[in-house]
């Protein structure tokens, strides 16, 4: 979107008839500093229009303070509408720190970091490939339309709302809810850590090492492939594997786990399961030997341990084709 679309899109969704634009020059590889009580629309500039990517766009109500790389950016005045939104087009390389009381919403930028806190608002991103991404809210949604690539992925929600993600590609994701949804579409990243107190975990196409917690809810997990240590106090988990590396770990303190796993899975693993009631699908040639259960295919170089004293294990065989097809989507 252009600079002016951008401002007078906003100014038509918020009831202000004029609005004037500050442009300054600034270096391309900035660091924004924005403390704003409003909305905020965070664009990068059209490097076709703006080869030197080294534009600051304002709308008339924000003042901004330059020293060196840094610029800070505040509002004017204190009064403002509350359903107002503050418009900046920043370089593409410039990093930002951004806080907020209210909604924010970034375009693409591709950059060193990425800091967001809003008190009570969503957060949206277009998507990004930088180094550092922190996103946090005390209440509210946070919601990445595109694929994330980054060294390091922090997301939390603290009270109530959900955190929704593409394509995450990192070394490093750990992300976090109180109360809502977690919908991650997939992840290969070397290292993922997804966490909720109460809600409903919704993660397709994980890949590498993992770990799961959630401590009241539901787990739907579907074509894993890689380490997995998941550990639910309480509630039921849907589990699909396509591969495991090394050892995992599945710990159902209080519910049941439905288990389908891969060929492949069920030639290199064997499994060691502690529960009151195991169920293992007919056409499944498995052995059993003192709690451990190995199908009868090929070497077995990783190992599943799966707890689940208070509730049922259900355990059956998924083709490539069911893995694929089964994915749990959660639109927000």
């Amino acid at each position: 979107m252009g600079v002016v679309k951008l401002i007078n899109s906003l100014v038509r969704n918020f009831s202000r008839s004029t609005t004037n634009i500050q442009e300054i020059t600034v270096p391309t590889f900035s660091n924004l500093m924005v403390n704003v009580p409003s909305k905020l629309h965070i664009e990068s500039l059209n490097v076709h229009k703006y080869p030197n990517c080294d534009r600051l766009i304002l709308e008339e109500n924000l003042e901004h303070c330059i020293e060196d790389d840094n610029i800070k950016i505040t509002n004017k005045s204190k009064d403002y509408n509350n359903n107002y939104c503050s418009a900046i087009v920043a370089p593409i390389k410039a990093n930002l720190d951004v806080k907020s009381k209210k909604d924010v919403l970034v375009g693409s930028f591709n950059n060193d970091f990425i800091k967001v806190e809003s008190d009570n608002g969503n957060i949206s991103l277009k998507n990004y490939y930088g180094d550092q991404l922190n996103l946090v809210t005390n209440k509210g949604n946070i919601e990445i339309k595109g694929p994330v690539q980054s060294s390091k992925f922090f997301g939390s929600v603290y009270k109530s709302g959900s955190i929704t993600t593409g394509k995450l590609h990192c070394l490093d994701v750990h992300l976090k809810i109180n109360e809502g949804f977690i919908n991650i579409s997939s992840s290969y990243s070397e290292k993922s850590k997804f966490e909720a107190n109460k809600g409903e975990l919704q993660l397709n196409n994980i890949h590498k090492n993992c770990t799961i917690i959630l401590k009241k809810g539901k787990l739907n997990l579907a074509g894993f492939d890689g380490n997995l240590n998941v550990i639910v106090e309480k509630g039921d988990a849907n589990i699909q594997i396509s591969r495991l590396i090394e050892n995992s770990a599945i710990k159902i303190e209080n519910g049941n786990l439905n288990l389908k796993l891969s060929e492949e899975c069920q030639e290199t693993c064997e499994f060691k399961i502690n529960s009151k009631n195991v169920k293992i699908d007919n056409s499944m040639n498995v052995k059993i030997q003192n709690d451990t259960y190995s199908f009868q295919k090929g070497d077995k170089s990783g190992k599943l341990s799966i707890e689940c004293l208070n509730g049922d294990v259900n355990i059956e065989s998924s083709s490539w084709e069911d893995l694929f097809k089964s994915k749990f989507i959660k639109k927000i």
